[in-house]
């Protein structure tokens, strides 16, 4: 054959080889102008200040990961885009340790607005104690509803500010976070096309083209609503897909499992000392969001199973609580994955003393839950394999939660919802880290940790800047959570708003909470 007969490809061949040219001598240019530095995750301290620092941008998570809330393009962005629990030193000095704290809203301290109000706030003031004679920084690099993605993605862009520990919490928000399968910002079930999309956000190219569609976008978005806060459920959970199958469980759970590889592995080449951890939640008080019949339970089963137990219920309600937890057991041996049974079996094994079992029941309840908004026990063994497979150490967290919980069982004395903690929780959680950081002798020399110098619960609480102000807001932002999508708790969430004393300014959305509920009746 000529060559005659090739030109057309050839041709075609050097177009396509010309247009990547083009592209990359666009990148590199935009690069060299210091187009987009504003919008990396790690940013040098604006002004001439000493010492000199650096910190983490919120900018970078909200254009990158929250650009599809429905409000305007400048609301997303601020004049001072970083906080103070996020700077650390440009120059680090021999005598300082520095610990990153990655994960997602729990990590970030949600729902404080005093951002030292979370375990990293605390773990500075308890490592400071601790370790008088070094400079400690604790960074908290948390940020709401991001998933194991945006995890790996945080933890490549802080894995070269010399850190001498990354503590890394994930795996809450697997299904509703940035690439779940119940989530509003899925392109699809490729793990691979969803980790090529994260890598771009390192493009600038790609960052010119984002920015550019949010400004469009943003031309039709509204201004905040009046009190300036989003649903981040509404705003990330697919209403038209709200729970997992398990196909949808098993691929999330692959997927999570390599990004936590992933994680590890840039961790071991970069010889940057990481701890996991394992996810803690509350089972004792917080009811199954939704439960559902298996697809082969016929009418006739799911119609005898609740009929059962009802019949529990009304044991329970006049106080005969070993009869009700028969009732419930049969209810469960015909209905196995309807979810709701197994919490109030577990109600009905507090009642009688059984605590171990009651435990059971209610991790069962767990995880049987069809809207998937606590890590379950899949995760939880991922997390400990990942760990043990890449010599990593684990935190056991829910372990640490249950040595103090009321009688061994873990619920509102520790969290204010389904997983995020409340004051209690968060000094618990610090303080655990700290043990298993001497114990692993992740810092070095343990023998210099002073432990007497360990202040009291309620001072660490003063240290971090917790008050009634924090209480009445944290109080009121879970109120109206758990009164809205895809919650609907009507009377929980009444009982935090009277508690932040903001039930008068809700009416509306306690009606529209006992509506829904009373349509699904």
């Amino acid at each position: 054959m000529r060559f005659a007969d090739y030109k057309p490809f050839f041709s075609r061949l050097a177009l396509v080889f010309a247009g990547l040219g083009l592209l990359g001598i666009l990148e590199v240019g935009l690069w060299v102008v210091g187009f987009g530095d504003a919008f990396d995750l790690v940013i040098d301290e604006p002004g001439q200040k000493s010492p000199a620092k650096k910190s983490l941008n919120s900018q970078y998570i909200a254009l990158h990961y929250f650009r599809h809330l429905p409000v305007k393009l400048e609301t997303l962005f601020k004049d001072k885009p970083w906080f103070e629990d996020t700077a650390f030193l440009k120059e680090k000095s021999p005598d300082t340790i520095r610990v990153f704290c990655v994960g997602a809203s729990t990590t970030r301290g949600f729902p404080f607005t005093n951002r030292r109000i979370s375990y990293s706030g605390f773990l500075r003031e308890i490592l400071s104690d601790l370790i008088p004679n070094k400079n400690i920084e604790v960074i908290n690099a948390g940020y709401d509803a991001l998933s194991s993605y945006g995890v790996l993605d945080v933890f490549k862009k802080i894995s070269d500010q010399q850190a001498d520990l990354i503590f890394v919490y994930t795996g809450h928000n697997e299904f509703i976070g940035h690439f779940g399968v119940n989530s509003q910002v899925n392109y699809g079930n490729n793990h691979y096309i969803n980790r090529l999309l994260t890598g771009l956000f390192g493009s600038r190219l790609f960052l010119a083209a984002e920015l550019g569609m949010l400004k469009i976008k943003s031309n039709d978005r509204g201004g905040p609503a009046r009190d300036g806060r989003v649903n981040m459920f509404k705003a990330m959970l697919s209403q038209k897909r709200m729970h997992w199958k398990e196909t949808d469980h098993l691929e999330t759970a692959r997927k999570f499992e390599n990004n936590l590889n992933a994680l590890s592995q840039l961790a071991r080449q970069k010889s940057i000392p990481v701890l996991l951890s394992t996810l803690a939640s509350n089972t004792r008080d917080f009811s199954p969001l939704q439960s559902e019949f298996s697809s082969n339970t016929t009418q006739k089963e799911k119609a005898k199973s609740s009929k059962v137990f009802e019949t529990g219920r009304k044991f329970f309600e006049i106080g005969d609580y070993e009869k009700a937890a028969e009732e419930f057991n049969v209810a469960i041996l015909t209905a196995p994955n309807y979810a709701q049974y197994y919490f109030w079996l577990g109600k009905a094994y507090v009642k009688s003393g059984k605590l171990k079992q009651a435990r059971r029941a209610y991790k069962y309840a767990r995880e049987m839950d069809k809207i998937h908004l606590r890590a379950c026990l899949l995760f939880n063994q991922i997390i400990t394999s990942v760990g043990n497979k890449n010599n990593i150490p684990v935190l056991v967290m829910e372990k640490e939660f249950e040595k103090v919980g009321e009688d061994g069982l873990v619920g509102n004395e520790f969290f204010l919802e389904h997983v995020h903690p409340n004051i209690n929780g968060h000094l618990l959680m610090a303080h655990a880290i700290a043990k298993k950081i001497q114990k692993e002798s992740i810092l070095g020399a343990t023998k210099h940790w002073q432990w007497k110098r360990m202040k009291s619960a309620g001072e660490y609480v003063r240290d971090v800047g917790y008050n009634q102000e924090q209480f009445i807001n944290s109080r009121y932002t879970v109120g109206r959570m758990l009164l809205d999508f895809p919650f609907y708790k009507c009377e929980q969430g009444v009982e935090n708003l009277k508690a932040a004393s903001k039930l008068k300014f809700e009416e509306e959305l306690v009606g529209r909470c006992r509506q829904t509920v009373a349509s699904r009746q």
